[in-house]
């Protein structure tokens, strides 16, 4: 008769945080630990993701946005909507990631490019930017911290732009004074 124990190893996941057995985690020989320092569940769902948005960038149109631009976009975003800051979740067939240019009509290029739940991007069609947020902000589930940013954004080109009147206005005076 064999006896086997198991073994009862806690291993720290550093993509979740948690603490889990070391039957949780694939064997990795290159490390100390000779485990991944992520648990299975989390490299699934990071491949599941992976996979899935490396799929959106297959059209030609979308060209400019390889090269593991998706991923990072991913990552600054942290997983959740441009739009409404609520998670993206892979899988669900109205939350999933979609990508939606900041102008329609533009290209497909990594500045007019943002991640957002389908479902949202659906109901953008091709409104602009203001008055999609305007209809978020009536509707209570706009991003707050993109609200900030776009009005400390718009506080800057107000004060830019008076600054430049300001400048040119002088530059006149100074031309026609002489």
């Amino acid at each position: 008769m064999n006896l086997v124990i198991e073994d009862t190893t806690l291993i720290l996941c550093t993509k979740c945080g948690e603490s889990k057995n070391s039957t949780d985690f694939y064997r990795n020989k290159s490390r100390k630990s000779g485990y991944d320092c992520w648990c299975k569940s989390c490299k699934s769902t990071y491949k599941r993701e992976r996979n899935y948005l490396s799929k959106l960038v297959g059209t030609p149109e979308r060209k400019d946005l390889r090269n593991g631009w998706i991923e990072r976009q991913w990552k600054l975003q942290k997983g959740k909507c441009f739009w409404t800051g609520k998670p993206m979740v892979i899988g669900d067939p109205l939350r999933r990631p979609s990508l939606d240019r900041l102008i329609p009509g533009a290209d497909y290029s990594p500045e007019n490019t943002v991640l957002t739940q389908y479902a949202i991007n659906i109901m953008r069609l091709n409104n602009s930017q203001a008055s999609f947020l305007n209809y978020l902000i009536d509707l209570g589930i706009a991003n707050t911290s993109l609200l900030n940013n776009l009005l400390k954004v718009d506080h800057v080109q107000r004060k830019t732009t008076r600054s430049r009147h300001k400048q040119n206005r002088t530059n006149w005076t100074v031309r026609h004074s002489r």
